[in-house]
């Protein structure tokens, strides 16, 4: 028994009237037998590792179909592999020979010409301002992640209550990155971000501004506003004017019910704690106001003050400006 290669364009004589055709496939991982009776009377057996076998199919027409702005209008010459190539008229006026593969796997849609187009709006779009790198750009680019992005971490601070940017801002409703710039500047060195003075309103001129984190966290919905004598703050500034730290104000809002103005301005009564008086050399202070004119750290005037050490040996032994 001989075993015989089989050429690229081998035709089994046996099989062709069934209109079938062995095409080179590499790796192929079947192995498949064929049985060949000589005209010297003995059989042959032909081994095709790397052959397959499949029907002979009506050659492919693609003419007057369209293909994005491709129109078919002839078949030409296939390529060296064997793809067939196809005669097309563009949209645009242009004829070109594309691989009808391509055509049909959506890979060629133009003659090259949509590709051009594109790639000029997005140069327009891109480097129209000439800001696409700078801070003012990405930050009006995020206003529309937080507001329209569900996806977006913080959606749901912005776009799920509602939060929107404003028409001027926004491009879908004719307006742009220009405007925003126009309105707000350039970002001042010592800022960080922009925040909306009100924070239940939507991204506008009149409610944007830009803020550094402090006064970001000063405007934020967790922070408690308090009026006191029509003068209304958040609780950390009010904490910054009162002789009692900022939880003690929480506290007494919350648990004990105490009005803003008690909250936050009425002393402690216990000895040695932030919000009772002292007596040094004739002058009375808050702990806070004396740790802070001697530089002493509260907690370490609360513990030595616990153990019964005079304002002058605290003095003497811990501050730091003495």
């Amino acid at each position: 028994m001989h075993v015989l290669p089989l050429p690229r364009d081998f035709l089994i004589p046996a099989l062709v009237f069934q209109g079938l055709h062995l095409e080179y496939v590499e790796f192929l991982q079947l192995m498949w037998s064929y049985y060949w009776l000589t005209p010297s009377g003995f059989s042959v057996t032909i081994m095709a590792n790397s052959w397959r076998i499949s029907s002979m199919s009506k050659p492919l027409d693609l003419v007057g179909q369209r293909f994005g702005q491709l129109v078919v209008i002839k078949r030409e010459e296939s390529d060296k592999h064997g793809k067939s190539r196809w005669l097309c008229q563009c949209d645009c006026g242009n004829t070109s020979v594309v691989s009808g593969s391509m055509m049909k796997k959506g890979n060629t849609r133009s003659c090259g010409c949509l590709e051009q187009q594109n790639r000029n709006n997005l140069w327009k779009y891109k480097y129209r301002h000439g800001m696409s790198d700078t801070v003012e750009y990405w930050t009006w680019k995020r206003l529309f992640a937080r507001c329209y992005n569900p996806n977006s971490a913080y959606y749901y601070l912005y776009g799920g209550k509602g939060i929107e940017v404003c028409d001027r801002w926004n491009p879908k409703k004719g307006g742009s990155f220009e405007n925003f710039f126009e309105d707000m500047g350039k970002r001042p060195a010592n800022c960080s971000s922009i925040e909306r003075v009100d924070g239940n309103s939507d991204y506008s001129p009149e409610n944007c501004r830009w803020a550094n984190y402090t006064e970001q966290a000063y405007n934020t919905t967790q922070n408690r506003k308090i009026t006191i004598d029509g003068v209304t703050k958040n609780l950390t500034e009010w904490a910054k004017e009162s002789p009692v730290t900022t939880g003690a104000i929480r506290h007494r809002l919350e648990k004990l019910g105490w009005s803003g103005k008690d909250a936050v301005f009425k002393p402690k009564a216990h000895p040695g704690k932030s919000g009772s008086t002292l007596q040094y050399q004739e002058q009375e202070y808050s702990v806070r106001e004396f740790c802070n004119k001697f530089d002493i750290p509260l907690t370490t005037f609360r513990r030595n003050r616990g153990k019964g050490l005079d304002l002058d040996a605290i003095i003497k032994k811990y501050s730091r400006s003495a």
